[in-house]
């Protein structure tokens, strides 16, 4: 069998040809070690480091789970579960203009005072944008005109208040007729529409936690007293009846 001769020159590129060739098997090394770890040992580097970020994530997620179970275990359910009650009746358990004016009747007769007129305009029904919390609320308006004794008014707006659900005195008259005291008042509470249940594994446990202020609040709300009043079933005409879920509530 006859070899393949190749003849070539003394000189390539300027370079002597037997030093070109002695350093043909090295760099024909160098570049496939180079096309292997660039084309298959550094993807795997970034996966193994993907892989190791996820790990490092899912021991930061138990800890934290931990840590809120622990929290939740040192907390009294029976008082955890009293405090969203309280902080739910807060507001109207509906929207009902006619309940809200049933409630004010019970705290005007806690101090001796009569709902002796009252006006309800569903057009004032204002839509209020509480961006602090990104909680949608909806105010509910009224108008009366209570009287009774002149030496019990003050005690009359104290009741209002610090009543549950919240009340807003948005305006106030006060006429003195001997020892009656005639006052047109424009009061609003707060409904809240929709109520997005809270996804307990989202809360970090720095918001679980009460902070002072909430505390101080929780127990200035506890001073408050709750007037409850039986839907009056659209009494003065027909209304829309809107339910309101407890967002701690996890069936």
């Amino acid at each position: 069998m006859s070899k393949l001769k190749v003849n070539l020159p003394d000189k390539i590129f300027g370079m002597d040809t037997n030093l070109l060739v002695v350093w043909v098997a090295p760099i024909l090394v160098v570049t496939a070690l180079l096309l292997t770890f660039f084309g298959v040992i550094f993807p795997k580097i970034s996966e193994i480091e993907k892989i190791v970020g996820q790990v490092k994530d899912v021991k930061k997620s138990t800890a934290e789970v931990m840590n809120k179970r622990m929290y939740f275990l040192s907390v009294d359910q029976d008082e955890l579960n009293s405090n969203a009650s309280l902080l739910s009746s807060g507001v109207m358990p509906q929207k009902n203009s006619y309940l809200l004016v049933k409630i004010i009747q019970k705290v005007a007769e806690s101090a001796g005072f009569q709902v002796s007129d009252f006006s309800v305009s569903m057009g004032d029904v204002k839509k209020q944008d509480i961006k602090q919390v990104a909680v949608d609320y909806e105010k509910v308006p009224v108008q009366l005109t209570l009287s009774g004794d002149r030496g019990k008014y003050l005690e009359l707006i104290r009741g209002l208040e610090r009543n549950l659900p919240v009340l807003s005195i948005d305006s106030f008259d006060l006429k003195i007729n001997g020892q009656v005291a005639i006052i047109e008042v424009a009061v609003s509470a707060y409904f809240q529409p929709i109520s997005t249940k809270i996804k307990i594994e989202s809360l970090s446990l720095a918001e679980m936690t009460l902070k002072n202020e909430e505390t101080a609040l929780l127990s200035k709300i506890k001073e408050y007293k709750a007037f409850e009043a039986e839907s009056p079933g659209g009494v003065g005409g027909q209304y829309k009846s809107y339910e309101r879920s407890d967002p701690f509530f996890t069936p």
